[in-house]
């Protein structure tokens, strides 16, 4: 009777063992898939806003009609502000990109911050456009930060100028 209640012990403990590595394993494929799924969203979102950059950017009246509709219809600047506007907009755009990819733990902080301190470097000289702009479209307060800690980095340099 001893080694009959042993076995079904045995079995019970392997039972339970089953359904938790079960459970494990479901979980497991759960997160990933949800992560992966969240992901391909952020790409996704990405690339369709990219679109739309370019084809804002391709064209002088839709880019003047975009600046308008950020900045309202009296505002009057040359096409030559209005496109260096957007371009440091887009670079904008690419670092947060590289922000998201770090907060949803897609890239390590030692990448983002390498990819982020290239991208910022290029806008060194326009600093003081590029904080107004991360103010003004609607960036979040964390990537604001962001963005003003890499541009008073000592270490991000603009670039060399050799003429």
């Amino acid at each position: 009777m001893d080694t009959y209640l042993a076995i079904q012990a045995v079995q019970a403990i392997g039972q339970v063992t089953a359904a938790a590595v079960a459970v494990y394993a479901v979980r497991l494929v759960y997160n990933y898939t949800k992560k992966k799924d969240r992901a391909e969203f952020l790409r996704s979102l990405w690339h369709e806003q990219q679109l739309i950059n370019m084809h804002t950017l391709s064209s002088p009246d839709s880019l003047e009609q975009f600046e308008k509709i950020v900045y309202g219809d009296a505002y009057n600047a040359s096409s030559q502000d209005i496109r260096r506007r957007f371009l440091i907009f887009m670079v904008l755009n690419r670092v947060q990109h590289y922000f998201f990819g770090f907060q949803n733990n897609l890239i390590d902080r030692a990448e983002y911050e390498d990819l982020a301190m290239r991208s910022l470097r290029l806008l060194k000289r326009q600093e003081d456009l590029v904080i107004s702009l991360v103010k003004e479209r609607g960036y979040s307060d964390v990537f604001s930060d962001e963005v003003k800690r890499f541009l008073d980095d000592p270490n991000i340099t603009a670039p060399k100028v050799d003429i």
